[in-house]
């Protein structure tokens, strides 16, 4: 059924026997899991790996491909689910991810986008708790602007509530934990998870009046 699978996907996505490093990112119990594998077929759509653990299928994670271990530089990375889990052997998995198209971060119309600064889909680790809270959450963002941001959360969050946001990249990792107001809250189609749009704020107030700014 696994191998029929793939000859239709290969109909919409033409796969390639591509042998290349990958680094999967997951949320577990205890917060990120790495692990780095070879994938075994590729598309414009998703990958085909083994792995020595079974994933659940629909599981969030994303993906670095290929993966380059020498170099000390932010990666990026993919956000992918998995769409289906084979037996390959007594200690092995077959395991197909398929992308996140990048246009399902944009849910919202062109002409409101342009009232604010423009955003950048790009997935890196971020750590979000609220200002009541000493206990923060790691996720990922999906998109970044000048602004704000979006970030997948599977806590409840309000519109107007303030988050305390870390991001250890770039020009943020020097601000420390940044607060932030809640704009807006989305669904994550085929998911539990959530999406917050938050606009950063600047000596106790948003940078935008508006609050378009996520």
């Amino acid at each position: 059924m696994f191998h029929a699978a793939l000859l239709v996907e290969q109909r919409r996505h033409p796969r390639a026997q591509l042998h290349l490093p990958v680094r999967l990112r997951w949320l577990g119990p205890f917060g990120y899991r790495l692990e780095v594998s070879r994938s075994l077929d590729a598309s414009r759509g998703g990958l085909l790996l083994c792995l020595p653990e079974a994933c659940g299928e629909g599981a969030r994670l994303w993906v670095t491909f290929p993966f380059d271990s020498a170099t000390t530089s932010a990666q990026p990375e993919t956000p992918a689910r998995v769409v289906r889990v084979e037996l390959a052997s007594l200690s092995s998995f077959l395991i197909a991810l398929e992308f996140e198209s990048s246009t399902s971060y944009f849910s919202h119309p062109v002409e409101s986008e342009r009232r604010a600064s423009a955003r950048v889909p790009l997935a890196l680790p971020l750590t979000a708790r609220e200002s009541s809270s000493p206990w923060p959450e790691q996720t990922m963002t999906t998109d970044i602007s000048e602004g704000g941001m979006r970030f997948e959360t599977s806590r409840l969050y309000s519109a107007g509530e303030t988050v305390l946001l870390e991001l250890r990249h770039g020009k943020w990792a020097s601000k420390g934990e940044m607060p932030s107001r809640v704009v807006r809250i989305e669904a994550v189609p085929g998911a539990f998870e959530q999406r917050a749009a938050v606009e950063f704020k600047r000596q106790g107030k948003s940078l935008s009046a508006g609050g378009t700014s996520a």
